[in-house]
């Protein structure tokens, strides 16, 4: 037995007995009893528990679009992505979040499954994969999502909602039920995603998390953000004046109650690097009810950037190979690391300055508001303002190249502020009297990491 008497031994009838426990190897929890039997048919069964704390560490990937060909496609992009986060460390699970399938047709889920299921597309094995739905996984019929995700669930049909404990920890997972998630000029926006059974799920979820797992973080996986949070769920950060934002704001006052909650989320396709692709809230009282972290969790298929901020549009060069994920680790501290990553690349995004989400859970903590919060920060926060501005070296210059239509001009990248990076730059033409011809907003590809 891994509890033996130490001493008095043998046993006197002294009152005061010292038992040796042996350490804990492989299992994390076992139980036993001690029998203390006195004259006559008299004992008492004391009961003891031993296990040992533990720390859960999980990667987060979304938009892996099965069925998109675009670039190397995700039968090479998938895989990829998940032997190099595999590679790490050991994880207790991955979570994917959302847009598994294009057009959510059956065959899609297929290829996923023969993805994710192959033990060779992993370094160290991944036991537990959790999936969700997206808006694109509800473009065909939803019972081939949970008909094609049978192997993942004992041959059953798959969950659309799951809350699970891993380590001590509460996960939570919440799918929306339609495609039509990011129009958000209707009247209905967002019910028709997170209809009230799916908001009345969520709700009972988190009470119970927060009971059950008091002072600890909430990590909640949904496809679309929360409106007024993460890069893409704020107003102009969408694709164009059609689509203002990819968020949705029907979760937000449930959400609200729960600065613990860290709510990860797809859908925009934006890229990491970007610091507003973190994001927690300055005022618990706000109209935006935004007072909880949420995290972008970029995209396995490509890359988008708001479409109003760059004069190449939407989809700057080398977008269809971008793939980026994440890998979240809960520290002995008690706070949660993020670590980004390119997984094309296989490389630490801004290694220098991972994320932390810092103990206590209670919002006295939140690092990540920006000047985006500027007008709501009644409380006087530190904000982040992207100060000091970026600079180029003191020896940079333009090189210009004539060409038989005009010219090329090509000059070194600046530098940006605490490994953070420079997004864009705007390129002035003037005229030989000094009046302005042309100015353009040029991408600087940060996305692009090492290749840069």
């Amino acid at each position: 037995s891994w509890i033996t008497l130490e001493s008095p031994s043998p046993a006197t009838a002294t009152n005061i007995y010292t038992f040796n426990i042996s350490a804990l190897s492989d299992a994390t929890l076992r139980t036993d009893s001690i029998i203390v039997s006195g004259p006559g048919a008299n004992s008492v069964t004391v009961k003891v528990t031993q296990t040992t704390e533990q720390y859960p560490s999980f990667a987060v990937i979304s938009d892996v679009h099965f069925g998109n060909s675009t670039g190397e496609g995700p039968m090479v992009k998938v895989p990829r992505a998940l032997k190099n986060l595999s590679s790490y460390k050991k994880l207790d699970a991955i979570f994917v979040v959302g847009d598994l399938a294009n057009s959510g047709a059956a065959d899609e889920y297929q290829q996923l499954v023969s993805v994710f299921g192959d033990s060779t597309n992993y370094i160290y094995p991944i036991d537990r994969k959790v999936f969700m739905l997206g808006n694109h996984d509800n473009f065909s019929d939803i019972y081939n999502y949970a008909n094609g995700l049978r192997p993942f669930n004992n041959g059953n049909l798959y969950p659309y909602d799951q809350y699970m404990v891993i380590k001590g920890y509460p996960f939570i997972t919440i799918s929306p039920r339609s495609g039509n998630a990011e129009d958000d000029t209707k009247a209905s926006y967002g019910v028709d995603s997170y209809p009230k059974s799916v908001q009345d799920t969520l709700s009972k979820w988190l009470e119970r998390a927060a009971t059950q797992c008091p002072g600890k973080p909430i990590f909640v996986f949904t496809h679309i953000p929360p409106k007024y949070t993460c890069y893409c769920s704020w107003p102009g950060e969408g694709a164009g004046t059609a689509t203002p934002t990819w968020s949705m704001e029907v979760l937000n006052p449930i959400l609200n109650k729960y600065p613990q909650a860290v709510v990860f989320a797809g859908h925009g396709h934006y890229p990491l690097g970007d610091p507003r692709s973190i994001h927690q809230g300055v005022n618990p009282n706000s109209t935006r009810q935004n007072y909880y972290t949420v995290v972008n969790t970029g995209s396995t298929t490509y890359c988008e950037i708001e479409e109003p901020a760059l004069d190449e549009g939407g989809y700057p060069d080398g977008y269809d190979n971008v793939t980026e994920g994440l890998i979240a680790s809960v520290e002995p501290a008690g706070n949660v690391e993020i670590q980004r990553y390119d997984t094309r690349r296989n490389e630490e995004i801004q290694p220098k300055a991972p994320w932390l989400i810092k103990a206590p859970f209670d919002g006295s903590q939140f690092q990540y508001g920006d000047m985006r919060d500027a007008d709501d920060n009644v409380n006087g926060k530190t904000i982040r303002t992207g100060l000091p501005a970026p600079v180029f070296a003191s020896d940079a210059k333009p090189v210009i190249k004539t060409t038989g239509t005009g010219v090329v001009v090509k000059f070194p990248q600046a530098k940006g502020n605490d490994d953070n990076i420079v997004f864009r730059y705007l390129v002035r033409i003037n005229s030989n009297k000094g009046y302005a011809i042309r100015n353009s907003w040029v991408f600087s590809g940060y996305y692009k990491n090492s290749d840069m």
